[in-house]
Order: structure tokens, then C-alpha cells, then sequence
């Protein structure tokens, strides 16, 4: 491998962007990796600049001494970030700090390299530590850690559906052969799995639990964003970049202290591939057409119940990752405005009712996949699109907080995720509106009057 192969960081302008405030300011790298990052910061900024970066991995630290040895702006620290605000004070920029950058989780360099364990497709010692001169190691906890332990962290760091049989085949296992190397677990896994995700490593959730707990990740990031604040300078930037839901509800802990303010671009743009699905055929063209029709004279009948109650509940966990009238395109072509609200997730992950109901539709549509419509009461309906599956009937009752599917990626989509509709008197809503508590008051001022008849917002 070449020195260029390191020098990929994951969306590099937009973070350096966003960044940066002052060509000649001060900015900390806290996860400095290979390097990508930094040397973009470097070139974005002038010759009275000075960047400061910090890292756990070594092997990372001795490539960058050599890489970056030149550059008279870089300091360069081996170390955990949560003790950013004593390298600050040794290094003389607490409080002067212009911008500091996180870049969360483990990178293709460390699931490249077999002998560091944090990949299932490579056999190695079960090691996944940042920071190999510290620290036990994942076989380490797995072969002393108690059933019941092994499963809470399977279940609140992986969010892994079958925590429970997995942690009891691991201590089964490891009463007569300890489990040291990555391919013992991913088999242990693979039998503790009753339905295999067609999108997803059975041993994906697992390994990245296991990462998180045997480097602390969560509670070392909810550290340094509380410290972060005085770092920085008055108008000082903090840029994350997150990969999935835990890290975000971390984030949002520390909301009240640091103000966390997302990036709106106001449009929404993807691409997909498969020809078919940008431009139908006409047969698809008409079944998308009846699939409207069925929609519109659902949504259409009226309700012999009154709406229980206006506190609703949210369907699903994860982020936002595309909010309500957002400008869509697909392949640079515009389309449809995004009438919905499209919420992260993995595979499998549950979706709740966020009110009582009455299931009004089941099926399987064009763009919207395996698709279901709840009958609130009183001219009020919700859908949920691209499903793995439905657990739900038509005709069925189900009360507030009751499953009802689970998250897929059927239909026209680039990834696992709900997309959540409401419909008021037959007029789509912004469902971020009825996550608020103040949402009946409010009701009247946020009402969208938006016509349901346009056409199906498309992923």
C-alpha cells in the first residue's frame, strides 16, 4: 500500500468547509488519523495558521512524523482526545481554539490491517483496541465478562437483535475454547442468527459494540464535548462527523452547553444506478399510477373513531437524514419536493405507532416499497415506507407504541430508513411538527397546506 491510500478521509471539504473560520486561525485535528484531514486543513489555511492533532493509534502517529515532519503548523500528540483541554493548556491555546474537528469511528485502514482484529472478513487476534499500548483486549473481555454483560453490551452498543443467543453461545463456547481470534466469534454469530440480513454482515453489529466498549467510545466523546466549549474561542466551530445513531444521541446530551447546529443545504441529492428505477418502464409508470390511486382513496375514507390523542409518539430512533420540503434530485434531475420525513436506521430496527390506530394498508408499492397506512382517527393517517417488513394486518388495532414493521430498504432507495408521512384532512404535515410537546397550540400556525394528490416523493 502507498502512502496515497491513507489520504481518503470521509467527506473532507464539506468538514474542512465548515470549519473554517479564519485562514490564520487555530484548529485541533482530534482524530487525526492517516492524516486526509489534516493536510486539507493545512492547505486551506495560511502560513500564520497552526494545526494541532491528536491520535490513540500509533502506527498512525509514526506515519504521520513522517508524512507531515516538514510542516512547521503542525503539532502533533499521541494520545486520547478526551484530554484535549490539558493538551490545550500544555500546548497554550485553551480558549483560542478557531475550530475543532472529530472524525468518529474506526477507519478502512484499521479494518484493512488483519492483525489489528476489527474486521469479521479477515481471521486475527480479537485485539479492535485504538491504542495497543493500553488496555485489554476484545478476546480478553468476551472470555471473562459474564452472560449477562456480554448481552447488554451486544444490545446498547450494536443494537444487535440477537444479544441474547449470541452471549449464551459465546459462554458456552468458551468453556472448553477460549475465543482469541475474530473468525471463532463470526462463527458463534452466524449460528446464534436466526434471519440473516441480506445488507449486513451477521457479525456487523457485534464487532461494532465490541469496538465502542473496549475503546469506551461514547463515554470518552461525551467528555470532550463538555470540555470542548471552553477550548474554543468565542464563535469557535466543532465539527462531527458521526456514523451512526449512538454517537448522535451523545451529541444531543450536551445540547444545552454546546449549541449543535446541523448543516441545512435545503436540497437533497442522490443517485442511483439502476436505470429502471430513475426511468420506469411504462408498465411501472402505470403500476405507480394505480399505487396512487389506492393511496389517495385510502387516505380519502372517513374515519368512524375520534384521533385518541395528540402527543405522539416517534416511530423510530434514529436521525433525521432528510427533512420535510427539502428540493430533490435524483441523478441531477429534479423531482417531486420531499414531502416526509426520513429517519435513519438499520435493518430490522423496530417502528412503533406513534398514536392508537387502525391499520388501513398493507402492500408493496414501486417507489415506496413494503408500505403501511394507519388510520389515526378524526381525518388523521400515517405511512411508513421501504420496510424490511410489515408485522401488521389490514384491519388490525393497535395501540400507541405497539410494533408495527420494521426498517428496510425496499422500494427506490440508496440505504435502510423510514420514510414517515403524515396526512391531516388529506394535506401532508411536517411530522417534526407533532414530535413537538407544544404541537397542539401550535397546531393551527404549522399547519402545512400541502395538496396529498401531489406526486410521491421518491428516494
Amino acid at each position: 500500500m502507498n502512502n496515497t491510500d491513507y489520504h481518503i478521509p470521509v467527506m473532507k471539504h464539506e468538514a474542512v468547509s465548515h470549519l473554517l473560520s479564519d485562514r490564520d486561525g487555530i484548529y485541533v485535528d482530534a482524530t487525526l488519523g492517516y492524516g486526509g484531514h489534516s493536510r486539507h486543513i493545512l492547505e486551506e489555511t495560511s502560513s500564520k495558521s497552526k494545526l494541532f492533532a491528536i491520535d490513540k493509534d500509533i502506527d498512525a502517529i509514526e506515519f504521520n512524523k513522517k508524512e507531515l515532519s516538514e510542516e512547521k503548523r503542525f503539532t502533533l500528540k499521541h494520545g486520547c482526545f478526551s484530554s484535549l483541554d490539558e493538551y490545550a493548556r500544555t500546548w497554550n491555546i485553551y480558549g483560542s481554539v478557531n475550530g475543532i474537528l472529530f472524525d468518529l469511528g474506526v477507519s478502512s485502514v484499521h479494518l484493512d490491517s488483519a492483525e489489528r482484529g476489527f474486521s469479521f472478513n479477515k481471521n486475527a487476534t480479537l485485539d479492535m483496541r485504538f491504542d495497543r499500548t493500553e488496555g485489554k483486549k476484545v478476546s480478553q473481555y468476551i472470555n471473562e465478562l459474564s452472560e449477562k454483560e456480554i448481552e447488554h453490551i451486544l444490545r446498547i452498543y450494536g443494537q444487535e437483535k440477537f444479544s441474547k443467543r449470541i452471549a449464551k453461545n459465546i459462554v458456552k463456547h468458551r468453556i472448553n475454547n477460549p475465543i482469541n481470534e475474530t473468525f471463532q466469534l463470526v462463527s458463534i454469530i452466524n449460528k446464534s442468527v436466526i434471519v440473516n440480513d441480506k445488507n449486513k454482515h451477521n457479525a456487523t453489529r457485534s464487532f461494532q459494540a465490541l469496538r465502542i466498549f473496549v475503546n469506551k467510545e461514547l463515554e470518552v466523546l461525551k467528555d470532550v464535548l463538555e470540555k470542548s466549549y471552553n477550548i474554543l474561542a468565542p464563535k469557535g466551530r466543532l465539527v462531527l462527523i458521526t456514523y451512526h445513531s449512538l454517537e448522535e444521541k451523545v451529541i444531543k446530551i450536551n445540547d444545552k452547553k454546546i449549541k449543535v447546529l446541523p448543516v441545512n443545504y435545503g436540497e437533497s441529492r442522490i443517485t442511483i444506478e439502476n436505470d429502471s428505477l430513475v426511468n420506469p418502464s411504462s408498465s411501472d409508470q402505470e403500476r405507480a399510477a394505480k399505487e396512487r390511486k389506492l393511496l389517495q382513496s385510502v387516505l380519502t375514507k372517513k374515519s368512524n373513531f375520534i384521533l385518541s390523542d395528540l402527543r405522539f409518539l416517534r416511530p423510530v430512533e434514529g436521525a433525521v437524514t432528510s427533512g420535510f420540503g427539502k428540493k430533490r434530485f435524483i441523478n441531477d434531475l429534479p423531482r417531486a419536493p420531499h414531502l416526509a420525513l426520513d429517519l435513519d436506521g438499520f435493518d430490522g430496527d423496530p417502528i412503533v405507532a406513534p398514536l392508537d390506530a387502525k391499520v388501513v394498508l398493507v402492500e408493496n408499492f414501486f417507489y415506496s416499497g413494503n408500505i403501511i397506512v394507519i388510520d389515526h382517527g378524526s381525518n388523521v393517517f400515517t405511512s411508513y415506507s421501504h420496510m424490511s417488513k410489515s408485522l401488521r394486518a389490514v384491519g388490525d388495532f393497535v395501540k400507541k407504541g405497539d410494533l408495527i414493521g420494521e426498517i428496510g430498504s425496499t422500494g427506490r432507495v440508496t440505504g435502510p430508513h423510514l420514510h414517515w408521512v403524515i396526512y391531516m384532512n388529506g394535506n401532508r404535515i411536517n411530522p417534526e411538527i407533532v414530535l413537538n410537546k407544544d404541537f397542539p397550540m401550535n397546531l393551527l400556525a404549522d399547519y402545512q397546506d400541502v395538496p396529498a394528490d401531489l406526486p410521491q416523493s421518491v428516494e
